[in-house]
């Protein structure tokens, strides 16, 4: 051991790792960076950015706020005379008596106690519901096949959920709820409301553009309920860990689906990818699915990582981040990874810019393995570009481009091209020129429905969400939840990105996790509370 301990290669590795830190401040570029960060806390930049971050965008004050303020106080004035209408129903009485019936059943055992630990209540219970969307879907229709209740059951959830959030203003429990305005408000129900008139003017099939409205818009409106569930830093991160747990254990079942060589269609990959012997799915049915999905909560668990304090813990959390990137580069799909990278970024620059070494260190060890590597440089092949003009996304992309250019302002109809809605309502005649396919671009398959002021109309949502997360991350600074707001942005960032290669948000589940942790991130900026937090950029 005193052999290799003391030879030339063992000397040579302690003296750089022990002049690794001052050769770095000492070079041109560590003295770059060095300027820049003492000048930055007195520049304007700063100012600007302060700025930004104290202001609410006048939203309480706006018209929009002030109408529902006035809301609020209606349902207040309302439980006046509905709370002893509801207290005297055989409903309420129904419920009070399976409430006790439960507690008697689980008092001392397991779950009562986790569930005291937990702090949880009613409220919480459902946010973790929500947060289990996904395996509740899979286990309906995929396992208990349960007929027609597996096609509304998220229906019929929402539908409680907003019930439930009545109750809770009209009984007095919302007692902070005239501050559940937001920013984002206005650009969804613009959003919502330009799809509703474009269904009204353009809808040659009724039922198929009802379709279409429904699939788009619907799910956007859980960000209204989480908006309003969502009260504390518990809940938070309660919300998030959930979809972020569900993310865990489909990264496990993934790795062991890529290891055991699960079956795949043919059609997931091509000749030339001899190397990729199946691709990982998981209960999603979908490598891109899952891909995304991966996307959204692998920076979820990379804030929980900062923000637990226990070794134990934040190597679990750490090893949740590992294995969901593992299972990434299982999926092979190639938009996901161009997500994750965006989502790793934006995590390193905003929180922690250590991460970039690693960043690139793990870039340039995943270039190394062959499946990986064909499967990139596929892209730049001869036979690629045959493929992808044949029946690939250039072939897609170009029809739906020349739909948009033929129907620029009303758009070609909602549900009526590109999407699943499409899919099962082929009425249109199908030709040499035109045929169904999804577009694997949401961005445009919205243009091509909606068009022009769609897609203006989306894009505002999209930026409106990544400026105002901005600002929830601005306020949470110094606070325990910093490092979870910068997660939530970095993966609802990611998807966005990876909308740009596939029709993401035709999956409701995935919508409505999305706008539910765009919800959780909004709310940052008013339950976070303050805390001494180490920056470790």
């Amino acid at each position: 051991m005193n052999i290799f301990r003391d030879c030339a290669i063992a000397r040579a590795a302690r003296w750089v790792t022990g002049n690794a830190g001052r050769l770095c401040q000492n070079s041109l570029i560590g003295r770059i960076a060095g300027g820049f960060r003492e000048s930055y806390p007195h520049s304007r930049t700063r100012r600007l950015w302060d700025a930004y971050v104290s202001q609410d965008g006048g939203v309480t004050s706006s018209l929009y706020g002030r109408a529902m303020h006035a809301l609020h106080t209606l349902c207040r004035r309302a439980g006046a005379w509905l709370l002893p209408i509801l207290y005297a129903s055989l409903l309420y009485r129904m419920g009070c008596t399976v409430q006790r019936f439960f507690r008697h059943v689980f008092r001392g055992s397991v779950i009562h106690r986790v569930w005291t630990k937990a702090g949880m209540d009613f409220r919480r219970l459902v946010i973790f519901g929500f947060s289990l969307y996904l395996p509740v879907d899979w286990l309906l229709r995929d396992i208990l096949k349960a007929g027609i209740f597996m096609s509304v059951w998220d229906e019929l959830f929402f539908c409680a959920c907003v019930a439930y959030v009545f109750w809770l203003r009209i009984s007095e429990r919302d007692r902070d709820g005239q501050t559940r305005v937001t920013a984002l408000d206005m650009p969804i129900l613009i959003f919502c409301g330009l799809g509703f008139f474009l269904m009204c003017v353009n809808a040659p099939v009724r039922a198929i553009a009802l379709s279409g409205y429904r699939a788009t818009v619907q799910y956007m409106l859980w960000f209204f309920v989480m908006v309003r569930l969502l009260r504390s830093e518990g809940d938070i991160r309660t919300l998030c860990f959930g979809i972020a747990l569900v993310g865990f254990f489909m990264a496990l079942h993934g790795i062991e689906q890529f290891i055991t060589a699960a079956p795949i269609p043919e059609s997931w990959t091509t000749s030339t990818e001899a190397a990729v012997r199946t691709r990982a799915y998981s209960i999603t049915g979908s490598p891109n699915i899952l891909g995304t999905y991966l996307v959204l909560t692998a920076p979820l668990f990379a804030g929980f990582a900062y923000t637990v304090k226990k070794p134990f813990w934040k190597l679990c959390a750490w090893g949740a981040v590992g294995a969901e990137l593992l299972c990434l580069l299982a999926t092979y799909s190639k938009g996901a990874w161009v997500g994750m990278i965006c989502a790793a970024v934006i995590f390193a620059l905003i929180y922690d810019r250590r991460l970039f070494a690693l960043l690139a260190v793990g870039v340039s060890a995943v270039m190394f393995l062959p499946s990986i590597l064909d499967r990139l440089l596929f892209l730049f092949t001869d036979d690629f570009a045959a493929a992808s003009a044949v029946g690939g996304r250039a072939m897609r992309w170009a029809l739906g481009g020349e739909l948009l250019a033929a129907n620029p302002w009303l758009g070609f109809g909602l549900g009526r091209f590109g999407g699943a809605v499409a899919m099962q309502n082929q009425y249109l005649e199908v030709t040499e020129t035109f045929k169904y396919f999804y577009l694997d671009n949401y961005y445009l398959k919205i243009a091509v429905e909606m068009g022009y002021p769609g897609i203006i109309a989306f894009v505002f949502l999209a930026v409106a969400l990544v400026w105002q997360g901005l600002r929830s991350y601005g306020r949470s600074l110094r606070t325990s939840l910093q490092p979870l707001t910068a997660g939530m942005l970095a993966g609802l960032t990611g998807v966005l990105v990876h909308c740009l290669f596939e029709n993401i948000f035709e999956e409701p589940y995935m919508m409505a996790l999305f706008w539910g942790i765009a919800a959780a991130l909004m709310v940052t900026r008013v339950c976070s509370a303050p805390r001494s937090v180490p920056n470790p950029r």
